[in-house]
């Protein structure tokens, strides 16, 4: 029985084959990147396509979708990355899967910094919004999820966070709480604190048995009646532009939560900027610094 090859060793055989195509051809073909010529590009192809095959959490690169790849451009573009590396992800995606994704724009400096809204200003949102979703909006508020990342709440003892990881024993210092599991990027699962307020009212809208629901073209298992992932996100920006006239997004919201947070644990813990920032960054689910920093604009 042949042996399974690694994903490099499939990145591999991909760009080779990819290549080899190219030099029979005159012209460009859609996803192949004729420009791909040097060893240099050909190892930063490799090297992408494998990372981001890990980050999905696939054996095989056919088991890359056009959905998957477009969402993982998506994610890099909501987590601050840079439009180089945003563009060298596109390049390696397009060739994994032969078609040209489209150019996805990295968030500018001035964006980035009038993106997080005011406490009284999510107030006036969900005020506007149906009991589903403005729970949805106040749990994200208080605990700092992602859209998607509500879909997947659930109970402590119904799951267990990544374990790969170091976690700090500091987070959530300053609050008191229910604690709760949620996956994010890259399959990370972390554990999340929600008032004690929030998670009476979260498990009132706890379903009798777990459903699948799908966002952007992944599947979740939710266990509570609550809005999330992109049919959320669309509501919150109505939603803000009935209210406040503008949209900051729902991910605003998570611009507020680390802000306040931020000074929490400086306060409750008197540590300077950088060590509050890092222990913000795990509530997060970033375990990145740089990241942090752009929410805290």
């Amino acid at each position: 029985m042949a042996k399974k090859k690694s994903l490099k060793q499939q990145a591999q055989s991909l760009i080779r084959s990819k290549m080899n195509k190219n030099d029979t051809q005159s012209k460009e073909t859609v996803g192949n990147f004729k420009q791909l010529k040097s060893i240099r590009s050909k190892n930063e192809v490799i090297l992408a396509i494998t990372k981001i095959a890990k980050d999905l959490g696939v054996e095989r690169l056919k088991h890359i979708t056009k959905e998957k790849a477009e969402e993982y451009l998506k994610n890099s573009k909501d987590g601050y990355a840079s439009q180089k590396s945003i563009d060298r992800n596109r390049r390696a995606l397009s060739i994994a899967l032969g078609h040209d994704l489209k150019r996805v724009i990295a968030i500018s400096e001035q964006k980035l910094s009038t993106r997080a809204y005011a406490s009284n200003q999510i107030k006036e949102i969900t005020n506007s919004m149906n009991d589903r979703n403005s729970l949805a909006v106040r749990i994200a508020h208080n605990a700092g999820l992602r859209a998607h990342e509500l879909i997947t709440l659930k109970k402590i003892n119904e799951g267990e966070k990544t374990k790969t990881r170091t976690w700090d024993q500091k987070r959530f210092v300053g609050r008191e709480g229910v604690t709760y599991l949620v996956t994010g990027k890259g399959g990370l699962t972390r554990e999340v604190m929600l008032s004690k307020s929030l998670s009476n009212e979260l498990e009132d809208r706890r379903l009798s048995s777990p459903k699948t629901t799908m966002d952007r073209g992944v599947n979740y298992l939710q266990r509570y009646d609550i809005g999330g992932g992109n049919a959320l996100s669309a509501s919150f920006t109505r939603a803000s532009q009935r209210s406040l006239t503008f949209s900051h997004g729902l991910h605003g919201v998570r611009h507020r939560y680390a802000q306040e947070r931020l000074d929490e644990i400086k306060d409750a813990l008197k540590v300077n900027h950088d060590i509050a920032r890092d222990i913000l960054a795990q509530e997060l689910g970033h375990f990145r610094g740089d990241i942090t920093e752009v929410y805290l604009r």
